[in-house]
């Protein structure tokens, strides 16, 4: 009987073992830029058997034979300090701009309860009817993913926000987030790599009242859109490893389906990355009032930029050439942050101190 007990026991561990716990450590970090394919004109025929229902634990998803057309979109975590709209999502601690053309801003909260949706503010495309200035901060935060996150948990989340838009009136949304963390074990993503993941199954519910004052009279309209997402997250990794979606507009009863993944070449700032930058060094000449900055995947071409600690941008350099001059004489004595963004490379970013003689 010992023997048979200690068996059970020894399964019972390694079951618990197994498991995989994504806590806080995981998340993005501030600094980091994620580069994710987004599949175009994805169909519901190209979704392997086993996304949408397998559950469990040993699991394994294969998603290589995908073989969508993709684009590249980048997904910066930057600081909040010195963006425009700051002091309107006060819970903030990171924010994904284009950092060339910052016309648009997403807002996040990151600490050691999870990864949370703050908000939206600048110009977003609203499709054939063009684009809209907005200003919402969701209340409370949506929730991404809460911290620590393991095989069995569900979280429920309502949130609320409200926006007026001068074309269409005072917009009120209210967003019931639900999901639920049903399997663990290996993803395969598109080109290969495999990654020890938990699959987690999303379902948001988005309700939009509009109203709209044309003279006295107020029109009210109301539309719902669902949306299901399959997700995994892997350790070490930021946010997601790969997604498909599916969004329904009650509206016009239509179906549309996503899939995006993100690979090793596809991150930057992440320790234990296999594919590494090529080198890259800064030195501060004082006595010239410049930075050297040497990396040669410039010399294809590529952007250096500069920030304060308080997250602003102040200095943009795009140039070729394998070694870079910046001028910093301007600049105030501190700490900067540095991102070397070659073209045909990943960027990376060091920390230098400016110290004026």
């Amino acid at each position: 009987m010992r023997p048979i007990i200690l068996c059970l026991l020894s399964l019972v561990s390694f079951l618990a073992t197994a498991q995989i716990t994504l806590t806080h450590y995981d998340l993005p970090y501030r600094g980091e830029t994620y580069y994710r394919h987004v599949a175009t004109g994805f169909s519901s025929s190209e979704v392997p058997s086993g996304v949408y229902d397998s559950t469990g634990s040993a699991m394994y998803w294969d998603l290589s034979g995908i073989d969508a057309p993709t684009e590249l979109d980048t997904l910066r975590y930057l600081w909040v300090e010195g963006t425009p709209d700051v002091f309107d999502f006060p819970d903030a601690n990171m924010v994904d701009y284009d950092i060339e053309n910052p016309n648009s801003y997403t807002y996040f909260i990151r600490n050691e309860s999870g990864l949370y949706l703050s908000g939206n503010s600048g110009s977003f495309s609203a499709g054939t009817m063009g684009d809209f200035n907005i200003k919402a901060e969701f209340r409370p935060a949506v929730p991404i993913i809460k911290t620590p996150a393991t095989y069995g948990d569900v979280v429920e989340a309502v949130s609320r926000s409200s926006v007026d838009i001068s074309v269409l009136g005072n917009v009120k949304v209210t967003t019931h987030t639900r999901y639920y963390i049903n399997g663990y074990g290996t993803v395969k993503i598109p080109g290969g790599e495999e990654h020890e993941t938990l699959r987690l199954k999303r379902i948001s519910k988005s309700v939009a009242i509009i109203t709209i004052s044309i003279g006295p009279t107020e029109i009210i309209d109301t539309s719902t859109t669902f949306i299901t997402a399959y997700e995994f997250y892997g350790k070490k990794y930021g946010d997601m490893l790969a997604q498909f979606t599916i969004s329904r507009d009650e509206s016009l009863g239509l179906d549309q389906f996503g899939f995006l993944f993100k690979d090793q070449m596809a991150r930057s700032g992440i320790e234990g990355q296999t594919t590494k930058p090529a080198k890259f060094s800064t030195r501060y000449l004082p006595e010239n009032g410049t930075i050297l900055v040497d990396n040669p995947l410039l010399e294809d071409g590529g952007s250096i930029y500069l920030y304060n600690t308080s997250g602003e941008l102040v200095h943009a350099h795009h140039r070729s050439g394998a070694s870079q001059s910046i001028p910093v004489g301007t600049l105030t004595d501190g700490l900067y942050l540095i991102m070397c963004n070659p073209i045909n490379g990943i960027p990376e970013t060091k920390t230098i101190v400016i110290q004026h003689q």
